[in-house]
């Protein structure tokens, strides 16, 4: 109910912004002849463009052809179906932006919620050292001189709930 009222007011809206730009051009049309005349009266001189200095209102006018209802109906319908689908379009990007934020949303309340782990492990041959107990002992006793180690964050495997967590 709401949106047939929506789309009748979009349709009068369209009329008259149509019926008021037809205005401005027979506005600016009939500016133009006056100046024209105007012109022509003060006695300027004939544009060379046109044959024996005659005016241009002399010249017979173009009468503007006037459109049927039905094609008036039928240009207003297309006009308003291409409305539509713009709006449609508009609708389905925004949904899809609206998907993929919830994604992200969602993700990042999974990667918050989940217990993090870090540990070191050997850059050359990937050995983990297992300090996540909170071991006392001396960093000389557990590391190995002239070896370099990688920080890393263990995830659990989402396939086996009781495996250990991996690097």
């Amino acid at each position: 109910m709401r949106k047939a009222k929506e789309e009748e007011e979009r349709l009068k809206k369209a009329k008259e912004e149509e019926e008021r730009k037809r205005k401005e051009k027979e506005e600016e049309e009939r500016k133009k002849k006056e100046e024209e005349e105007a012109k022509n009266k003060k006695g300027a001189k004939p544009d060379p463009k046109k044959k024996d200095g005659k005016a241009e209102a002399e010249k017979p006018v173009e009468e503007h052809v006037e459109e049927t209802e039905e094609v008036k109906l039928e240009r207003e319908k297309k006009e308003v179906r291409d409305k539509i689908e713009a709006v449609k379009n508009k609708i389905d990007q925004y949904l899809g932006k609206i998907k993929l934020c919830k994604e992200e949303q969602d993700r990042v309340e999974a990667e918050t919620g989940r217990k993090k782990v870090t540990d070191l492990v050997e850059k050359s041959s990937g050995d983990r050292k297992f300090l996540k107990a909170g071991s006392r002992d001396y960093a000389n006793t557990v590391l190995v001189e002239r070896k370099s180690y990688i920080l890393v964050e263990l995830k659990k495997n989402p396939d086996d709930d009781h495996a250990e967590e991996e690097p």
